[in-house]
């Protein structure tokens, strides 16, 4: 089983870069800006379409 460390250099390479808004808008992945309280953030997917929303 590949570690996060692992996980995280594979997809830096496959996408030439670290910057984690890049490779999210490369997967697809829909970021979206919201008064979560005290919550950071989180990632979730529905009906196929996969978002994360940032505090």
């Amino acid at each position: 089983m590949a570690s996060i460390r692992d996980k995280t250099n594979e997809l830096i390479k496959k996408h030439k870069t670290n910057n984690p808004f890049e490779i999210a808008r490369s997967k697809g992945i829909e970021i979206e800006y919201a008064d979560l309280g005290n919550t950071l953030g989180f990632y979730f997917h529905d009906s196929r379409i996969k978002f994360i929303n940032i505090n």
